[in-house]
C-alpha cells in the first residue's frame, strides 16, 4: 500500500492494518530517513531560493522555497527535498555534524542574502575589512579627529552588512550602504594628503613611536600621542 500510494492515512488503511500502521510504519520511515546524508557534492546541504522562487520537492512534488541536499548512503542517489518532507522523513539535524535545523536553515538564508548583496557591492566584505583597519597602515599617525569618524563609519557598515546577512536589515540598507562607500574616497584622499604634507613636519607622530610605546605597555604616551597626532611638550620626554 506504500508503494501505490503516495500519501497514506490510516483511514485510508484496512482495519487489520492499523497496528501496523501505526507502529512499524514509523519504524520503516526512521530506518529510511537514516539511509541519508547531507549531499556532500554541493556547499550548503540547505538553500533558501529566496521569496520569488520555488521548486518541487523530489519527494512529494511540493514547490518549496527551501531545499534540502540529501544522498543515499546505499546508492549514492543524490535528491533534493522541501522542509516540509524533511519533518516525515529526514533528520536534518544530522546532516552536517554540529547542526541544529535550525542553524541550518538559517545558514540557508544567509548564505542567499550574501549573494544579493554582493551582486548589488562586489566584494563588500573584503572592503568593510579593509576600511576597519586603513588608519592603522600609515606611516604618519592620524590624529583622532581624522581617525576616529572614519572607524566609526567603518563600524556602523560593517553592523548594517552583519545585520543584512542576518535578516534584522531589509534591502533598505543599500541607500545608506552605498553613501558610506561613496564618501569613503575623498576621506582616504585626505589622509593621503596629510601623509604627504607631514612626512617632513618635526615632531610628527609616526607609526614607529605607536609601535615602540606599545612594545613598552605605555598606553597613556601612546593616547596623548595619538590626540593630536604630534609629540608634544608632554609627551616628548617619554620617547
Amino acid at each position: 500500500m506504500l508503494l501505490k500510494n503516495e500519501t497514506l492515512k490510516k483511514e485510508n488503511v484496512p482495519e487489520k492494518f492499523h497496528t501496523d500502521f501505526t507502529y512499524v510504519a514509523p519504524v520503516i520511515l526512521k530506518q529510511c530517513g537514516q539511509e541519508w546524508k547531507g549531499d556532500e557534492n554541493v556547499v550548503n546541504p540547505v538553500v533558501d531560493l529566496g521569496p520569488s522562487e520555488r521548486k518541487k520537492c523530489s519527494l512529494c512534488g511540493t514547490p518549496t522555497r527551501y531545499l534540502c541536499y540529501i544522498q543515499n548512503k546505499i546508492n549514492g542517489k543524490r535528491i533534493n527535498i522541501g522542509r516540509d518532507c524533511d519533518e516525515e522523513f529526514v533528520d536534518l539535524n544530522s546532516l552536517v555534524d554540529g547542526k541544529t535545523k535550525r542553524q541550518l536553515l538559517a545558514s540557508a538564508k544567509e548564505v542567499r542574502r550574501f549573494s544579493e548583496i554582493n551582486k548589488r557591492f562586489p566584494g563588500l566584505e573584503q572592503t568593510i575589512e579593509m576600511w576597519l583597519h586603513r588608519t592603522e597602515k600609515y606611516d604618519i599617525v592620524l590624529p583622532r579627529k581624522m581617525e576616529v569618524p572614519y572607524n566609526e563609519s567603518g563600524e556602523v557598515l560593517r553592523d548594517l552588512y552583519r545585520n543584512y546577512l542576518k535578516g534584522i536589515e531589509s534591502e533598505q540598507v543599500f541607500e545608506e550602504i552605498e553613501v558610506r562607500l561613496s564618501s569613503e574616497k575623498s576621506t582616504i584622499e585626505m589622509f593621503e594628503k596629510y601623509q604627504e604634507i607631514n612626512r617632513n613636519t618635526p615632531f610628527i607622530a609616526t607609526r614607529k613611536m605607536i609601535n615602540w610605546l606599545r612594545n613598552r605597555a605605555d598606553q597613556k604616551t601612546e593616547n596623548m600621542l595619538r590626540e593630536n597626532g604630534k609629540v608634544t611638550f608632554e609627551t616628548v620626554s617619554c620617547i
